[in-house]
């Protein structure tokens, strides 16, 4: 454990140098086309003159997926820390698309959109012109010209929605469980794809709870959050039928990545996500937990680090003598002692991993000195794999904390 270890921390100095992505990029990263201002009297017609050759387009992105993440790094990374075998499908994914199980369509599905995207017309054009100037979306087509390039497809009503709290900010969203009443052959992309299949660790309420529990006096937890998640995450060519967007009477484009209404997408993006805190963890970051895109990060003070990784050794191997990791529906899990309730004590991490001083790394402040790791260590890993955070969305280190909707309080 402990030469993995090492080896890691040591790849991940190395990698720091290399500046290059092989990637396109989406997110907050540098690119090459900006989101276009559409006014409201524009239509469909007018964003697709936008667009140059869709099909050609297609044709590249078979070639090479769309995302911020660096596959050729994460290989490294999951390989030098032991990490391969639990992964071994993401590096290939990261390069080609991630497979999703969605059926061959043998018919063309092209419902009506929900009412929402004529009540915000505007909204909509300004939203569309963004996808497609990033890339999310591919076109613009006729059923024609589509099916000419993908073969029969099906389309999902799209719908557009207010963010919660976030007045004047809007999401889209695709109802792939539609038809609700399916009538044969007729039927939803979701109603054929069983979510459990892609299942991931989640931070639960209980989880964290428990966690939080477990730190020695002094800790601190920060926020991290990934913009947009999702859409960082490119879909296999073989995908792309199910998920093709619907955007005027006879104009379609093709969403080349996960998305929000689609059941897999948690579980697919959540299993890169565990990905990315197991290769931190490597790095001796932690303790980590996740809600989605959501992440929090734990830090202890210097002085409790070695009392603090017995005790997780002692989790580790009571893990592996409980079963090692667990899986309930589309949820990872690690089994831990018995609870005075009769129930195992649940882990989203499996503990293999010690926690180490890092403080010596780069320069900080008085207070971080005081820990054994900062921001900066995070994004000194997080930056060379491309893992795109939300600055906006940031909360430093502190002895409370909002996250899962609630505000912990880790020195009570």
């Amino acid at each position: 454990m402990g030469l993995k270890h090492t080896a890691a921390v040591q790849l991940t100095g190395d990698l720091s140098q290399r500046r290059a992505s092989p990637s396109a990029q989406t997110g907050n990263a540098p690119r090459a086309a900006s989101p276009l201002d559409t006014p409201s009297v524009t239509s469909a017609q007018d964003v697709a003159a936008l667009i140059m050759a869709p099909k050609s387009a297609l044709e590249q992105r078979r070639l090479k997926a769309l995302t911020p993440y660096n596959p050729a790094i994460w290989e490294e990374l999951l390989l030098s820390s032991g990490l391969l075998s639990k992964y071994p499908n993401i590096p290939e994914s990261l390069c080609l698309g991630f497979m999703a199980s969605i059926p061959p369509i043998l018919s063309s599905y092209i419902p009506d959109n929900n009412s929402s995207v004529h009540n915000y017309k505007d909204t909509f054009n300004k939203m569309l012109s963004r996808e497609l100037a990033l890339g999310h979306y591919l076109g613009l087509f006729s059923q024609t010209e589509l099916e000419s390039a993908i073969g029969k497809f099906q389309t999902s009503p799209l719908s557009i929605i207010p963010k919660p709290g976030k007045p004047g900010k809007f999401r889209f969203i695709q109802n792939l469980s539609f038809p609700h009443n399916p009538t044969p052959p007729l039927a939803s992309i979701n109603s054929r794809i069983n979510a459990d299949c892609y299942p991931c660790t989640y931070g639960t309420f209980d989880i964290v709870s428990l966690l939080i529990w477990h730190l020695p006096p002094g800790s601190q937890a920060a926020i991290h959050d990934v913009s947009e998640a999702y859409c960082t995450v490119p879909l296999h060519p073989s995908e792309w039928p199910g998920l093709v967007v619907r955007i005027d009477q006879d104009q379609f484009a093709v969403d080349t990545c996960l998305c929000f209404g689609f059941g897999p997408s948690g579980g697919i993006y959540g299993n890169l996500a565990s990905a990315g805190a197991d290769i931190l963890r490597a790095g001796g970051i932690g303790p980590i937990s996740r809600w989605v895109d959501d992440h929090i990060f734990f830090r202890i003070r210097k002085e409790f680090l070695l009392q603090f990784n017995q005790k997780r050794a002692l989790t580790a191997e009571l893990i592996r003598d409980n079963g090692g990791q667990q899986s309930l529906g589309g949820r990872i899990w690690y089994p831990g002692d018995l609870q005075p309730n009769g129930s195992r004590a649940e882990f989203d991490d499996d503990h293999v991993f010690p926690l180490v001083d890092l403080s010596s790394d780069s320069p900080r402040s008085e207070e971080d000195q005081k820990y054994t790791y900062n921001f900066e260590g995070i994004d000194r890993i997080s930056h060379i794999l491309g893992i795109p955070w939300e600055p906006s969305k940031d909360i430093p280190f502190s002895p409370s904390v909002t996250y899962l909707g609630f505000m912990w309080y880790l020195d009570n």
